[in-house]
């Protein structure tokens, strides 16, 4: 469903096939055991080249870059299976089709006192998609009017379930957003974003 406030947005349940799901929760055992709990998190990182049909991977363990290339990853396939998906949604926010050059897949995997500030978006993000993808109760999605706002008191919060998915068109100084854990759970989320001119 897409609402206007504070700012336009999309919240859709089971965006992601079950077995898909069920691929992301084995893949984050798999970095789990090579980087243990996260003190801070743990990422994996997938970008598909749109034009070359390539895809680079990296897993980056409490924000350090441990793996690149070497790192093999069952679910890299995933931004090429969801491309189409993502450009029907872009059109339904902006009327056209998006101008993008790549797909960049960010299975995130972050410590159960995680918290990260309000922020707005990176311009090379044309759309971005946040699934919940672990089962265990856990903070959804903030969002704010400003970068100002009180954190523990946003204007709209995107409450927690697993396959739930929460869509944007990120705009500079306007998509205040921001997203922790519960002091509880680990939080796993998958982020999908129609990206131009970024690699990794």
């Amino acid at each position: 469903m897409k609402y206007d406030s504070p700012w336009p947005h999309m919240i859709v349940d089971d965006f992601l096939e079950k077995e898909d799901i069920d691929s992301l929760l084995k893949e984050a055992e798999n970095i789990l055991e090579l980087g243990e709990k996260p003190t801070v998190r743990h990422r994996l990182l997938c970008h598909w080249d749109c034009a070359s049909n390539t895809v680079k991977s990296k897993v980056d363990l409490n924000e350090d870059i441990n793996f690149r290339g070497a790192y093999v990853s069952e679910v890299e396939h995933l931004p090429k299976k969801y491309e189409p998906k993502l450009k029907k949604i872009y059109k339904q926010f902006k009327e056209k089709s998006p101008k993008h050059t790549s797909v960049l897949m960010e299975l995130m995997i972050c410590n159960e006192k995680f918290q990260y500030k309000i922020h707005d978006e990176s311009p090379y993000k044309l759309l971005s998609t946040v699934t919940y993808i672990s089962k265990d109760e856990n903070n959804g999605t903030t969002m704010y009017t400003s970068e100002e706002d009180e954190y523990s008191n946003p204007e709209k919060k995107v409450e927690w379930l697993q396959n739930r998915c929460f869509i944007f068109s990120g705009e500079r100084g306007r998509t205040w957003h921001a997203f922790s854990s519960n002091g509880k759970n680990i939080r796993i989320t998958l982020n999908l974003f129609l990206t131009e001119d970024k690699s990794i």
